[in-house]
């Protein structure tokens, strides 16, 4: 669900006049409300809590709709690089594959403050794990930081996806190195545990 819904579900099911509204009740100008809605910008930390509480969510479900997404082509593409103040958005819990993971579709389940360096030039996200066979590459509890990729040296851990959804495997040379039927999306560029 996007923002842009939740706004028309708050207008009794349809958009239209729904920002003006909105706009009115929160004592701001509608241009502010429709760049919400557009994911140029989010509502200011203090006017979280007051736009939550008009639409009847809380502020930790309504933070959920402003992940930057495709606010311009390379948005996430950039978060962790060349902003300090960006975030990655945390996708999971991953507790067994095949399991669910998309850069441009998902839903994060949280944001967290951090700076990712570089990578491997792409985007930035996390995956938090959940279970004991994961071993030897994360533990229960873990978070494993994640680079957009399509190719990654050897021995290197990477997210790929295949039919049935998405699966974690290493890099391995020689033969029967590449199967035809996964495609890379994100080498594991670390890991860490919240304290």
């Amino acid at each position: 669900m996007t923002f842009e819904e939740i706004l028309a579900r708050w207008n009794g099911g349809t958009l239209r006049g729904a920002q003006t509204r909105l706009a009115k009740r929160l004592g701001v100008a509608p241009n502010t409300v429709s760049q919400w809605t557009t994911g140029v910008s989010r509502p200011d930390e203090d006017l979280r809590p007051k736009v939550a509480r008009e639409l009847g969510l809380s502020v930790q479900v309504l933070d959920r709709f402003f992940v930057p997404r495709r606010r311009s082509e390379n948005a996430w593409r950039d978060a962790g690089r060349s902003d300090p103040g960006a975030s990655v958005p945390v996708f999971g819990p991953v507790t067994e594959e095949p399991f669910s993971f998309d850069f441009d579709s998902g839903v994060p389940e949280e944001l967290l403050p951090l700076t990712v360096g570089a990578g491997y030039g792409g985007r930035s996200a996390a995956l938090r794990v959940k279970g004991g066979h994961w071993s030897p590459l994360a533990e229960d509890g873990d978070y494993l930081l994640l680079s957009e990729c399509s190719a990654a040296p050897d021995g290197k851990w990477v997210v790929v996806r295949r039919g049935d959804g998405c699966r974690l495997r290493r890099i391995k040379s020689g033969p029967g190195r590449s199967d035809d039927r996964e495609r890379v999306l994100a080498a594991v560029v670390g890991r860490f545990r919240r304290v």
